[in-house]
């Protein structure tokens, strides 16, 4: 008997990959920014399977800035509206709303609470930052955490929140908050400029996606960049273990959607046309392409397949590109204005 194990092992292993295979992929939500004038962000879907896209939510009045699919809710981050909208993510369907925020950016549920950065705490002024608690069930917030200027990203590793203070390019930090508590409990330095985006590897380490900063004359015109760089901070210290020096800004056109992780790759946008992969396992860059055409607004990664909302401007509507992960674009579907950030509505049926 022993000897038919190996094929016995061989033939379950075929099987779940083609159970696997087998599995509907879900729809891809996209999240459109829309115009800042014209409060005009939708939200496009877009089937895999079929190869269509339409754009069924519009009329939010608000500027888009992300989506978080949680099972079968998605919350939408309604910026300049000053609330998450809820939606049921197989249907689309509004459900709800959470208000009280102030520029609501990004969002992670811990438990029975959703946390919301706010890019500021004060609206007159832009200065500041904080994290919203919401109780999920109740929809409505319940605690505010001061933390750093201007918070962008936000992940979670166990018990502890891991907040960006993207100080508009000038910040530096990142703020570690106790979930049991709902207050900040440290401050990390990173040493490089403007960390927007975090991610959550495999190890359960935290890479963060310093963009550099924007600098301006006198009258306000952009004279120039820094250097974007990434950091690798240990998941159970916080502390920073690795540092990478990058000699271009990060990000997206918008901005938006900086970084996306799928197993141990990690895809990083520079300067909104080049994408840098790099290996998680061993924290060294092993590759990158670059696209022709209108600037990245947003990057997501699906097994094999790269999706980059492409923003033409901001009046305009916009595309998405799908590639292989060598860059090779496959196919491309129409969206709206400055597609911004992409999740994926698996968990939905």
């Amino acid at each position: 008997m022993q000897r038919y194990l190996p094929l016995l092992l061989l033939l379950t292993l075929a099987a779940c990959d083609d159970a696997l295979d087998e599995q509907p992929l879900g729809d891809v939500l996209i999240a459109n920014q829309g115009n800042f004038s014209d409060a005009n962000g939708s939200i496009t879907r877009y089937d895999p399977e079929a190869g269509t896209a339409s754009t069924p939510v519009t009329g939010l009045g608000t500027v888009i800035q992300s989506l978080y699919v949680d099972g079968g809710t998605l919350y939408v981050a309604s910026n300049t509206a000053g609330r998450v909208d809820v939606f049921d993510a197989a249907t689309l369907q509004r459900t709800g709303q959470i208000t009280g925020l102030v520029s609501p950016r990004y969002m992670v549920r811990v438990g029975t609470k959703l946390y919301v950065t706010n890019l500021y705490a004060d609206a007159q002024t832009f200065s500041g930052g904080s994290v919203s608690v919401v109780d999920v069930g109740q929809r409505r917030v319940i605690k505010t955490i001061p933390v750093g200027n201007n918070p962008e990203g936000i992940v979670a590793v166990g018990s502890r929140l891991f907040v960006a203070n993207h100080g508009f390019g000038s910040g530096s930090t990142v703020t570690i908050i106790d979930t049991a508590t709902d207050k900040a409990v440290s401050t990390v330095p990173l040493g490089c400029e403007g960390p927007r985006t975090l991610l959550v590897d495999l190890e359960q380490d935290i890479w963060a996606v310093c963009t550099g900063r924007t600098l301006y004359d006198a009258n306000f015109n952009v004279v120039g960049h820094t250097a974007g760089a990434l950091r690798v901070l240990d998941g159970n210290s916080g502390l920073v273990q690795t540092r990478i020096a990058i000699d271009a800004p990060l990000g997206s056109e918008g901005p938006g959607q900086d970084a996306t992780r799928d197993g141990r790759w990690l895809y990083v946008v520079q300067d909104a046309r080049k994408v840098l992969r790099f290996n998680t396992t061993t924290n060294l860059q092993e590759g990158s392409f670059t696209v022709t055409g209108d600037p990245i607004g947003a990057i997501a990664h699906d097994g094999e397949v790269l999706y980059l909302g492409r923003v033409p401007g901001f009046t305009t509507a916009g595309a998405v590109t799908v590639h292989r992960t060598d860059g090779a674009e496959q196919r491309r579907f129409t969206a709206g204005v400055a597609p911004a950030y992409i999740a994926f509505a698996r968990d939905a049926d």
